[in-house]
């Protein structure tokens, strides 16, 4: 599990291109809730140099674009570091984030004690 280190969006094919042993970039979608305690494996998004594919589940493509902080994975047959390096970088509006979208509301209780000590 790997994610984009940069304050910056990378680019897939060319974090693809740099490193040898990676082909492919998989992107959980949270397309499907969780079941049982566990999520479904239909709920991976992925992306290669020729372009991205949808989760089993359905969702969004992955246009090759990396967010600030995304998380991802590949799957390597060596054992080989990987290499982020700042050419990767570069200005572009990306609106992708793989991420659930719902927002959790807690629920606030705004309680707060006071002891009165005599004198």
């Amino acid at each position: 599990m790997l994610g984009n280190p940069y304050p910056a969006t990378i680019e897939g094919k060319h974090f693809i291109a740099s490193n040898r042993t990676i082909e492919t970039l998989y992107f959980w979608t949270h397309t499907v809730a969780a079941s049982g305690g566990s999520y479904a494996q239909n709920n991976f998004a992925s992306y290669t140099t020729l372009g991205g594919v949808a989760s089993a589940a359905g969702g969004q493509i992955p246009d090759g674009t990396i967010k600030p902080g995304q998380g991802f994975y590949f799957y390597s047959s060596e054992n080989e570091k990987v290499l982020f390096h700042n050419a990767l970088r570069y200005d572009v509006k990306n609106t992708q984030f793989f991420k659930s979208s719902n927002e959790v509301k807690i629920a606030e209780n705004d309680i707060f004690w006071i002891e009165f000590i005599p004198k």
